[in-house]
């Protein structure tokens, strides 16, 4: 025998008077006294595992007996042999249900103080007799179904509530030591009867079931607390759980971390969750005979799935966990609550051929390393490559919105009115022209004036302009008041292509019928279209009003100085245009464009700390902007202002180039600005160095470490 391997051992209890047990083809018959008063001595020391685990193995294997003496020969060939005890407890189902129900798994060797359930040298399990044949090993690659039951309203019950997610994260760890060897599920939300069954029928089935939830005892039956189709508690009695693995073949151990789930709850020794389970067919099936903590639980998982990974046997792991718990609680009874009823054959889940080949071979020509691609298949390696992959797409995807600010110099620019705003504030003139005009409202003439103006009736515009060689107090301004929101206004440099004077502009109003007024005095020509000039004089400050037709209005002025403060100081928009459309004449046919107005400027982009200079010919274009114009100024060489707000899909053009994206991306929106771009790279290195670690093997001593 060698090293990791079992001697099988087994004890028949056939009577409460007789017993029988046997190892390597020895039968050992003798004498017991479990009749009499033990069921009330045991009752008593409950609380007591140790007098408790010391009273049964002295009434089971008396001192003295054959029956002692042959499992203390047998402890004692596998020791020599550097092999571990196998023990396998068969009690006939006719006995008495307190017999079945006594807390076997406490038994303990006094003299050698051996416990035979959570030793390291032994593998302690229980047998139930089912005509059935005996389970062998899975042949190929196992695979785990996880179900978690969390129903909504389980506090109605005075039951403690279960958080899935954090249930999910406490079973990383062990479901990640048996990634290389099984294929890890979770079932869906919600737990109900119907969807498990679902899933242990589909694709070729699963071979462990991991049940974590409650369990209750109601009604003299045990009962698992599952879900309904609204997540709320369902409580599953034994007898219908047990139909759920009616036909399903596959299963070879069911895990039900739940309160009381290997309990009998009548004289029937299949009664309980886990003796129905057994009676329907499932080979192996560990679950608690007491209330369990969710600590406890979860302490009892990490180390039954650890040493799972190491052997494939179920009833070794189990033994590990008992002994961890004990660990954590020497002086409790935790330890002893879960019970294993198994019919594999040596109590193996599957075939760890790899390593048994690798314990065979010398121990110079193993590697220190090796590559085991099958533990990639477990989804918890990848969670840090999936979230590097995650914050890589966010750093390179542009957020959909964000703030901007654009210190622009332009010939022209377009925009509509987010509110009610008065654009122009004072705008001193040498001349002004209107168009599109639907009323006009002419000045009174001074008394003294050699000619007479023109009738206002009809008039489809005016000019008017200061006189020649006027006096020094001669002025004409134009204001307007304030627009309504959805205003379109246009400013258009109409000197910058040199057809016009420096100072010429042209102002567009669309939508608005407000009437509009030229203020003057002094010495100025006021010539309404189609008549002639009218040459006036006024001491007084007087004004020229007029009226849009069909809310439109065009407005050309020349501006007398630049001052900065002819505009509005700040003109909040919701729309911006900085194209102008430019008509191209040809021989036969004519054509339409768009042409930039950008003469040149600079875009901020808080988000990203980038800062985009503009050349001429640059354009910008975007899907959405709101926010405000401040520092609006005209010059002589063009229209200068600021914006800020938000923008959508902002995007830089340059001429022949391919249009660039200037918006940032989404990590960089949410995550810290610029610093955020370190991220990335520090995940995927992470994710990067994980992975390699992952199928990176390695061995000591001659022994693989799965980590």
């Amino acid at each position: 025998m060698t090293e990791g391997t079992y001697l099988d051992s087994a004890l028949y209890v056939s009577s409460l008077e007789s017993a029988r047990f046997s190892w390597a083809g020895r039968d050992y018959w003798g004498k017991v006294a479990l009749g009499g008063e033990i069921e009330e001595t045991l009752a008593a020391l409950e609380l007591e595992p140790d007098a408790y685990g010391n009273r049964l193995y002295d009434a089971v294997f008396p001192a003295g007996s054959e029956l002692r003496e042959g499992l203390r020969e047998a402890v004692v060939a596998a020791e020599e042999a550097k092999g571990r005890l196998r023990f396998v407890l068969h009690i006939a189902p006719d006995l008495p249900e307190w017999l079945h129900g006594l807390y076997w798994e406490l038994l303990v060797d006094g003299g050698r103080q051996l416990a035979l359930a959570r030793s390291p040298d032994t593998a302690f399990s229980r047998y139930l007799g089912v005509r059935r044949a005996l389970e062998t090993p899975a042949t190929r690659r196992p695979r785990l179904l996880c179900v978690i039951s969390a129903p909504s309203n389980i506090e109605k019950f005075r039951l403690a509530e279960i958080q899935r997610d954090a249930v999910v994260r406490r079973l990383q760890a062990p479901f990640g030591m048996l990634a290389e060897f099984v294929d890890v599920a979770i079932l869906e939300p919600p737990a109900t009867l119907g969807r498990l069954r679902e899933r242990l029928m589909a694709d070729g089935g699963f071979h462990l079931l991991h049940f974590f939830g409650h369990g209750q005892k109601r009604g003299g039956t045990s009962a698992l607390v599952m879900e309904d189709d609204q997540g709320r508690a369902q409580f599953v009695g034994e007898e219908l759980l047990a139909e759920v693995f009616l036909g399903v073949r596959e299963l070879q151990l069911v895990t039900l971390i739940a309160c009381h789930g290997g309990a009998p709850s009548s004289r029937d020794p299949f009664s309980g969750l886990a003796g129905r389970l057994v009676q329907r067919g499932v080979p192996a099936v560990v679950a608690m005979r007491r209330e369990v903590s969710v600590e406890d639980g979860h302490l009892f998982t990490n180390y039954l799935y650890g040493h799972l990974v190491q052997t494939g046997r179920a009833d070794a792991a189990v033994n590990e966990g008992r002994q961890q718990l004990y660990l954590a609680n020497p002086q409790g009874i935790a330890w002893s609550s879960p019970v294993l009823y198994s019919r594999l054959t040596d109590g193996r889940l599957w075939l760890l051929e790899d390593k048994e080949q690798e314990a065979e071979a010398p121990a110079e020509r193993r590697p220190l390393l090796r590559l085991s691609w099958r533990r990639l298949r477990h989804p918890l390696p990848w969670a840090p490559a999936a979230l590097a992959l995650v914050l890589l797409v966010l750093a390179c995807w542009p957020a959909p919105r964000a703030e901007a600010r654009l210190d622009l110099h332009v010939s022209r620019l377009s925009f509509q009115l987010a509110r009610n705003t008065a654009v122009v504030e004072r705008l001193r003139l040498d001349e002004i022209a209107a168009t599109q005009l639907a009323a006009l409202r002419l000045p009174a003439l001074p008394a003294a004036d050699q000619r007479r103006a023109p009738a206002g009736a009809g008039s489809k515009g005016f000019r008017l302009a200061m006189q020649r060689y006027a006096a020094p107090t001669t002025e004409l301004t134009l204001n307007t008041p304030p627009l309504p929101a959805g205003t379109r206004v246009a400013v258009d440099h109409l000197g910058a292509d040199g057809d016009d004077a420096p100072n010429a502009y042209r102002f567009s109003i669309d939508g608005a019928e407000e009437e509009l007024r030229v203020t003057f005095r002094g010495d100025v020509v006021l010539k309404r279209f189609g008549d002639p000039a009218a040459l006036l004089h006024f001491d007084e400050p007087d004004s020229v009003v007029f009226s849009p037709q069909s809310r439109s209005l065009d407005l050309d002025v020349a501006l007398s100085r630049f001052t900065g403060d002819e505009l509005a100081r700040a003109v909040p928009i919701a729309r911006l245009d900085l194209l102008r459309i430019v008509e191209q004449q040809g021989a036969a046919t004519s054509a339409v464009r768009e042409e930039p107005t950008v003469l040149d400027g600079k875009v901020r982009v808080p988000a990203s700390g980038a800062l985009h200079a503009l050349k001429k010919g640059d354009s910008l274009r975007w899907a959405a902007i709101a926010g405000s114009l401040s520092d609006l100024r005209l010059g002589d060489d063009g229209i200068r202002f600021t914006f800020q707000g938000t923008v959508s899909n902002l995007e830089r053009t340059a001429p022949g180039l391919r249009p660039e994206n200037l918006m940032p991306s989404i990590l960089e929106l949410y995550a810290g600005g610029p610093r955020s771009r370190a991220i990335p790279p520090a995940a995927g290195a992470f994710a990067l160095t994980t992975l390699t670690l992952t199928v990176l093997s390695s061995r000591s001593r001659g022994k693989e470490t799965v980590s």
